[in-house]
């Protein structure tokens, strides 16, 4: 796999939020944080049925990879091209 047939994506998601460890009364529910939406940006290394890899970093001269994020498809909300190589004119 070469980053030249690589898609640069931005992936959008929805992430968990934990709360401060402790007991909470029905009424204190409420106004805890909801997930909040993310967006994460890379080269899209691999998608499977169960998530999408996605890659921030590469080394041209060794084919490394690196700062790898691996989303699962249930919190994805959108995934959007930014660059597609495959759609080159």
């Amino acid at each position: 796999m070469y980053i030249e047939n690589m898609r640069l994506v931005r992936v959008s998601w929805l992430d968990t939020v934990e709360h401060p460890s402790g007991w909470y009364d029905p009424e204190d529910i409420d106004k805890l944080e909801d997930v909040c939406l993310v967006h994460s940006y890379g080269l899209l290394l691999k998608e499977t049925k169960k998530s999408v890899t996605i890659v921030a970093d590469f080394i041209p001269e060794t084919k490394e990879f690196g700062r790898s994020t691996v989303i699962p498809r249930g919190m994805i909300e959108e995934i959007v091209d930014i660059f597609d190589p495959t759609n080159e004119a």
